[in-house]
């Protein structure tokens, strides 16, 4: 039979000096590591009663003749906080001397405590005492305490009515619920419950509990959100735009700032963040506005966790402006941009930061699919800044995996584009520039059956692919990067492969240097595998199989150029004319190779090609 120890129902202050209770001494509860005799580092204490019933203390709480804490009225009461685990005591004498102090004491359970925190709302009421302010009562629902006050007004903003002659207040202590404030999954607007919960001045953790969509009108917190969370329970957990909407740019949720295109009105939350709720736009009604998901316009600390954005008309993200920082862990965002006859164009995220000073934007994971099906969808639209991805995944959006315009330095660690032509006639490239820009860092690229070419290059700037780029079928290049008068630009890929394009594997041009690093290798391409005229052109090794035309075809170099092949093997099957084409426009080529199935290596029309090593 296990034997149950038997504790004493009070606690008993000692003082160890004089081996006698602290009679008529004085307690003090605050925050740990901290001074807790200074009003200012005190916490909330609760009484507690044998019944189980609490009351708010007021410091210093005193000991009774026999060294146990009583209240005002001297009734025996158990010390307890309000949700705090760890904190400082101080115990002082009759005479005000300190008799011990621990920074960082431990609380504990409280017999009965749990008979109070299994009440239903009516036994609880039943138990208040009715003394305004004072009484604190715990509700079964977990995140939720209130104190019983005789009057009190259904505000909005933290009151709940029980009926006509009793209201309870709640204590917000941090954790509180849209629920608890009002919010039902009804058809109803619960902008005004939502925006309660955010700015309540003691929130702080904001949590959409139920697996439930709330419906409401455009949320824009303000600065009284700063530093809190608004969390979910998963996918549905959600929260639906509604309304008819005319303005130009409309959220559902709004992170803005005064006079931005959001009609931002103040300025929003700074460390606000953002974790397992979806954000639906579809219910939404215009003929006009460009609606996303969640606009962040000047943002100082916004993150998220995990979060759904879909069906709004034009994003499902838009960061912007003065970006101080921005950070996220997962984005998955489709079905945005799908309706051509509100506006042009679909976008799973759109960054168009002003901040080139650092690395404003990071996200680990994006995954963009369904956007803009035939309304020249992409996934990410990086228009100005600097962005960290780790991981783009996109997939049947309608023109694009992403679009590059004048950003100064976007790197993303992976990037996954398939089956991103949707949009039938339109053939802009799978990853694709459409402005001069800095630096589009990549570290490996797979592109499967892009429409038109997979990466295209034709505005100024520099694409690094560090580790390697993959791309299978697709009815333009795999690569194509032809600049055009007045452009100039770096082009370095390792570990190309080239399979099934319908044009080249890779053809380059103009004032571009363009470095094949690595393995390069091209199959069954329908013209020919590698086709350049840049400026500068450097290939470590490359492998051409059965490619329909030359696996290496260089028309002409550069005044000032260069143009060198290390190695080269191509087996032809198919074609069987020259392996690699030197025309007569090129000037002191480098090249090294051998062949199999072609009538020769090396068709050479130029003039001092370096012929090196050449079977």
């Amino acid at each position: 039979m296990a034997a149950l120890q038997i504790k004493a129902p009070y606690e008993y202050y000692p003082d160890p000096t004089i081996g006698r209770p602290v009679f008529n001494g004085q307690i003090f509860i605050g925050v740990a590591d901290t001074d807790p005799t200074i009003v200012a580092n005190q916490i909330l204490a609760l009484g507690v009663f044998e019944s189980g019933d609490e009351i708010g203390l007021q410091q210093p709480i005193s000991t009774n003749r026999g060294g146990i804490a009583v209240d005002p009225n001297g009734d025996l009461i158990n010390i307890a906080t309000d949700g705090v685990e760890t904190f400082a005591i101080s115990v002082l004498n009759k005479q005000g001397s300190l008799v011990y102090y621990n920074g960082f004491a431990t609380a504990y359970g409280v017999q009965n405590l749990d008979t109070i925190l299994s009440l239903t709302l009516a036994e609880a009421i039943a138990k208040t005492d009715a003394v305004d302010g004072v009484t604190v009562v715990h509700i079964k629902e977990r995140d939720w305490k209130f104190k019983y006050e005789s009057s009190g007004v259904v505000d909005g903003a933290g009151v709940i009515s029980t009926d006509t002659s009793l209201n309870l207040n709640i204590i917000v202590t941090g954790e509180v619920t849209l629920k608890a404030f009002g919010a039902t999954a009804s058809s109803s607007d619960n902008i005004v419950n939502i925006l309660a919960a955010l700015h309540h001045p003691n929130s702080s953790k904001i949590i959409h509990s139920e697996i439930a969509e709330y419906k409401s009108s455009k949320i824009s917190p303000t600065q009284q959100a700063s530093n809190k969370s608004l969390t979910g329970s998963g996918y549905g957990s959600s929260i639906a735009l509604i309304g008819n909407l005319t303005a130009t740019g409309e959220a559902l949720l709004h992170i803005g700032d005064v006079g931005d295109n959001y009609g931002g009105t103040y300025k929003g939350p700074s460390n606000f963040y953002v974790d397992l709720i979806r954000f639906r736009g579809d219910l939404a009604v215009t003929t006009t506005s460009s609606i996303s998901g969640i606009a962040a316009v000047n943002p100082t600390g916004f993150s998220f966790g995990t979060i759904w954005t879909h069906g709004n008309s034009k994003s499902g993200m838009i960061i912007s402006g003065a970006v101080d920082s921005l950070s996220g862990s997962e984005l998955f965002t489709w079905d945005n941009g799908n309706n051509p006859s509100v506006l042009t164009g679909g976008q799973g995220i759109a960054i168009a930061s002003d901040t080139d000073t650092h690395f404003a934007v990071n996200i680990e994971y994006i995954e963009a699919y369904d956007n803009g099906l035939n309304n020249f969808g992409i996934g990410i639209d990086s228009v100005r800044g600097k962005a960290k991805i780790g991981t783009l995944n996109t997939y049947d959006n309608g023109i694009s995996a992403g679009k590059i315009v004048n950003t100064s330095h976007i790197k993303i660690g992976s990037v996954i584009s398939s089956n991103n032509n949707k949009h039938t006639g339109q053939t802009f490239g799978s990853f694709y520039t459409n402005g001069d820009f800095g630096l589009l860092e990549i570290g490996s690229l797979t592109i499967i059956d892009p429409i038109g070419s997979g990466l295209v290059m034709v505005n100024s700037g520099e694409i690094i692919v560090s580790e390697s780029l993959q791309v299978n079928s697709g009815t333009g290049s795999g690569v194509s990067a032809i600049l055009p008068a007045g452009k100039s630009g770096k082009l370095t890929i390792n570990n190309l492969s080239a399979i099934d394009c319908s044009i080249y594997g890779c053809v380059s041009g103009g004032d571009l240097s363009i470095s094949l690093q690595g393995k390069t290798y091209t199959e069954n391409c329908t013209t020919q595998g590698i086709q350049t005229s840049a400026k500068h052109i450097s290939i470590d090794e490359l492998h051409g199989y059965d490619n329909l035309g030359a696996t290496l075809f260089i028309p002409s170099t550069q005044a000032g150029g260069s143009a060198r092949v290390g190695w080269f093997m191509s087996t032809g099957i198919s074609y069987a004319a020259s392996a690699a084409i030197i025309g007569a426009g090129c000037t002191d080529v480098s090249f090294a190779g051998r062949s199999f199935g072609h009538s020769q290596t090396l068709s050479d029309s130029g003039t001092g090609t370096y012929k090196a090593d050449l079977v």
